[in-house]
């Protein structure tokens, strides 16, 4: 049964699948990935932010960096106006201060807000530098709490690592395993 069939029956569900369906798209090439990603978030903004200012989340890391350079030309050409939307970054290195150029904080100014316009004071990221645990657990809370005061992301982009891993989902690397006996 298709997302049409639930139209007549439950609302809810027809608008749950619609706005959470994942659309998997495939290029031939890094570059027609990125145009293809690139039409796929404006796409999702008229979508989903078609009454107010896109939240955006984003990702670090190299396979977004096609899709940001594709995003950058369509804001160079009029085509998309990232002035007043928000970004929310997926992560941050934990015990990196944000001002550190490897913090995704400071990558994500370099590559979002300074390529494609975003507001640096627009741009969320989780707190990474905390001098506990329970702060750390406190400052999570409240960074889930600014996502849903913006009214949850409307498109969120992901990274694939060269281990498979989408996000910052990142599997352990494989350990040698341990001798089960001695001698």
């Amino acid at each position: 049964m298709d997302a049409q069939s639930f139209v007549g029956h439950d609302a809810f569900v027809t608008k749950f699948q619609r706005k959470n369906a994942l659309k998997v798209l495939i290029g031939s090439s890094p570059d027609e990935v990125a145009r293809l990603a690139a039409t796929a978030v404006l796409e999702g903004f008229q979508r989903y932010a078609s009454d107010r200012a896109p939240v955006l989340g984003l990702a670090t890391g190299s396979s977004p960096l096609g899709l940001y350079s594709e995003l950058a030309d369509y804001v160079a050409k009029g085509e998309l106006d990232l002035s007043q939307a928000t970004g929310f970054a997926l992560d941050e290195y934990v015990g990196l201060p944000s001002d550190h150029v490897q913090s995704y904080r400071q990558t994500l100014i370099r590559e979002v807000c300074q390529v494609m316009g975003l507001p640096e004071q627009n741009l969320n990221v989780p707190l990474g530098d905390a001098e506990s645990l329970d702060v750390l657990e406190e400052a999570a809370t409240a960074y889930d709490a600014t996502i849903a005061a913006a009214g949850g992301v409307d498109v969120q982009i992901l990274g694939i690592g060269s281990n498979g891993h989408i996000g910052s989902t990142s599997r352990a690397p494989p350990c040698a395993a341990a001798p089960t006996s001695p001698g």
